[in-house]
């Protein structure tokens, strides 16, 4: 079960004596939301081969974009049409960057590696044909708009999204007092559920877009 809008406004209004709406708030919320899933690699924001994520190549491909609101890559794989590959390695810039000084359309075959850069990634060898490229990745938490559109992250989130868009809300309209209150606690709830992410922080700084 997800956290719900009308449920983080009832809690607003009532810690700060307000008369917000959802749509008031609505910033808050997606700066929190967006804030809260870059601080580690939730499994309630990772995607496994969605569809709509999927990429195709073709012959001499050099430069693929990567799905829209990826932010950790966790690896790639190569569909010929039949069979999928194994996750392609990682390789250096550097050495992509050699492999391309003798290259020939001779050389194109199914890639094997790749080299992730910024929004896109470059296949090594270089693409002989037609691919699928299948993505597994943690994503930005998208934005939201509405009183009903679904928070990705589940109800175990639920007092940490409160006591951020708390804080938020007292910050946009000048209220320090309330402030100073709750962003103490947004920041010690997410420091209590980082273990449950059961992943590396260093690895979202190092690896993010």
């Amino acid at each position: 079960m997800s956290v719900l809008k009308t449920d983080i406004l009832s809690f607003i209004n009532e810690k700060q004596q307000l008369a917000e709406t959802v749509a008031s708030i609505e910033d808050e919320i997606n700066e929190v939301l967006q804030d809260l899933g870059k601080r580690a690699l939730w499994p309630d924001l990772y995607r496994a081969d969605v569809t709509a994520d999927r990429g195709t190549l073709a012959s001499g491909n050099k430069s693929i974009s990567l799905p829209s609101g990826l932010r950790v890559l966790d690896f790639i794989v190569i569909n010929d049409g039949t069979n999928d590959g194994e996750p392609l390695k990682v390789m250096t810039a550097e050495k992509w960057q050699r492999k391309r000084e003798d290259e020939s359309t001779s050389n194109y075959d199914e890639p094997l590696r790749h080299v992730r850069r910024g929004k896109a990634w470059w296949p090594d060898p270089i693409p002989d044909g037609a691919y699928t490229a299948k993505y597994w990745f943690w994503r930005h938490h998208p934005k939201t708009s509405g009183a009903t559109e679904d928070i990705l992250f589940g109800d175990e989130f639920d007092l940490c999204i409160k006591y951020g868009v708390c804080a938020k809300v007292a910050s946009t309209g000048g209220r320090s007092a309330y402030e100073a209150r709750w962003e103490p606690r947004y920041e010690r709830q997410i420091r209590a559920m980082l273990p449950t992410a059961n992943l590396k922080q260093t690895v979202c700084t190092f690896r993010d877009v």
